[in-house]
């Protein structure tokens, strides 16, 4: 390997090590809380959706089983999304909220 070569393979590599000790690389506290609360608005709104939808189909009496079955699945993984991403008391809140609208 010729002299020159190897010194600009070598310069770049010690640029490269001089650079990422300078930079700090991770995530933001904020950046958490960010996808959190996205996390939380998609999931919430999934959920109300669905319950409003099958509350509208179950009224008209006139829909199809296959509609209502698809209806009931997108309802249980909005359900168990809203689990898994939501307190306790958050999602008791927007239970009482939907069943609330829907009388």
């Amino acid at each position: 390997m010729p002299y020159y070569v190897r010194s600009t393979a070598t310069t770049f590599f010690i640029t490269l090590k001089k650079e990422a000790a300078i930079s700090k690389k991770y995530i933001h506290p904020e950046a958490f809380e960010l996808v959190r609360r996205e996390l939380f608005k998609e999931v919430t709104l999934r959920f109300i959706d669905s319950l409003k939808r099958l509350a509208k189909l179950q009224k008209t009496n006139t829909s199809k089983e296959n509609e209502l079955k698809q209806l009931k699945e997108e309802l249980a993984t909005s359900f168990v999304a809203c689990l898994m991403y939501l307190s306790q008391h958050e999602f008791r809140k927007i239970k009482e909220k939907c069943t609330q609208s829907a009388l």
